[in-house]
């Protein structure tokens, strides 16, 4: 009799542990899960629609289905949905800097994983929701903007000889930064970059390669021409601006 009972405790023990296993395997899956689908479209090279809700939405329908045609127009993208009044999500509440937000909202993010954009739901369209959608280029400036880094965007084309130089003094300006700006390469000719070339005011007839500069609060600072020096590139990222009156403004601080 007391064999059977050794082993039935024995067994039953050995339940409750699975049991527990089980349950701790579960809420470790639902914890990953939007970070991990977000992680999958990116490494798919998908852009996301982030649905942002939390408990005081009453209804989704309406933001779902903008998110869903946005998706049917920007076909290599996916929707997810994050509510960011459950514990498991507050890592990425504040990663991406939403406990404030209004909601319900769409955040944009590229497929390298920056933080482009995000729209209400009153102001949300489908047609405006794939507009935020950055090109590859605008994509890597956003990328090191979302990790307060300075940019240092170097335009050029392969005609131009000094290109190659140029590109040696900005990783010699990101060291002397101490990692804190980072390097973003753009052909001035690439069509597809044109709009974003054309956002940044960057030249595209330009005979010699030119760098332009942006703080980490993604304010322009100034550009450098050759000859491109670290210590020039140093100076611009470190660079004061006055920000008494906005630029065009005409008044007088």
């Amino acid at each position: 009799m007391l064999n059977y009972l050794n082993k039935y405790n024995m067994k039953n023990q050995k339940s409750i542990l699975l049991t527990i296993l089980c349950l701790v395997f579960v809420v470790f899956a639902v914890r990953a899960t939007v970070a991990t689908d977000i992680a999958k479209a990116n490494k798919s090279g998908k852009a996301v629609f982030l649905i942002i809700t939390d408990s005081s939405v009453k209804s989704l329908d309406n933001i779902r289905k903008i998110a869903e045609d946005a998706q049917k127009l920007q076909k290599s993208s996916v929707v997810i949905e994050l509510d960011r009044s459950a514990e498991e999500n507050k890592d990425l509440v504040a990663k991406y800097r939403i406990s404030g937000a209004p909601v319900p909202m769409i955040m944009v993010i590229a497929s390298n994983g920056a933080v482009a954009g995000g729209l209400i739901e009153s102001q949300a369209t489908a047609d405006e929701l794939v507009k935020l959608i950055p090109s590859k280029k605008q994509a890597e400036v956003l990328l090191a903007l979302n990790n307060n880094k300075a940019v240092l965007i170097v335009c050029s084309s392969s005609k131009m000889t000094d290109k190659s130089t140029v590109v040696d003094e900005c990783k010699k300006a990101c060291t002397e930064l101490s990692d804190k700006a980072a390097t973003v390469e753009i052909d001035v000719t690439d069509k597809n970059e044109a709009a974003f070339l054309k956002q940044i005011n960057a030249s595209t007839t330009e005979k010699e390669t030119v760098v332009y500069i942006f703080n980490a609060k993604g304010q322009f600072t100034s550009s450098v021409k050759s000859p491109v020096t670290s210590k020039k590139l140093v100076e611009g990222v470190n660079k004061k601006l006055g920000g008494c009156c906005p630029g065009g403004s005409g008044k007088k601080c």
